[in-house]
């Protein structure tokens, strides 16, 4: 730091930093004993007090994440950045375009795509017949954990 002070003008501050080197690639987070990461995830959900905590749980352990609050808006977010996509985590029960019909959707266009299928519901009140096309179930409410852990798991398959 240098200071100036030139009398009747004022003072003059020099602060000089040194240079930082290049952001290096965060590693993934871990938290609770479950580790995070950095890929993009797309949450379609239509309660938005449950969308906002998936988020920000997610982002807690170092995810991109891209949010929906229907199912159309879903279709259009994943049209835009299927290549980005790692994981979609699916709300089943949604009004207009449902959860089933989002994924079959998404299942046309990238039929690799990994998807999560979140409820309310118990997972064997859960129609049966779409457990074959998805990787994962995460009830709701959500647990930080179990949401994080589950998310993980389906990345790593």
């Amino acid at each position: 730091i240098d200071i100036e002070t030139v009398e009747g003008k004022g003072t003059t501050f020099h602060i000089y930093l040194p240079k930082a080197s290049p952001l290096e690639q965060a590693e993934p987070k871990e938290i609770m004993g479950v580790v995070g990461g950095n890929e993009t995830v797309l949450i379609v959900e239509d309660e938005e007090m449950v969308l906002n905590l998936a988020k920000e749980v997610l982002n807690n352990f170092g995810y991109n994440v891209l949010n929906a609050l229907d199912g159309r808006q879903g279709m259009d977010i994943f049209n835009k950045n299927k290549e980005h996509i790692d994981l979609v985590l699916l709300d089943l029960t949604m009004p207009e375009m449902s959860g089933q019909t989002v994924l079959d959707k998404m299942l046309k266009i990238n039929p690799d795509v990994k998807v999560i299928i979140s409820s309310g519901h118990s997972q064997e009140d859960t129609r049966k017949g779409i457990f074959s096309k998805v990787k994962g179930y995460v009830s709701k409410p959500y647990k930080t954990k179990d949401l994080a852990q589950t998310v993980r798991t389906v990345l790593d398959l």
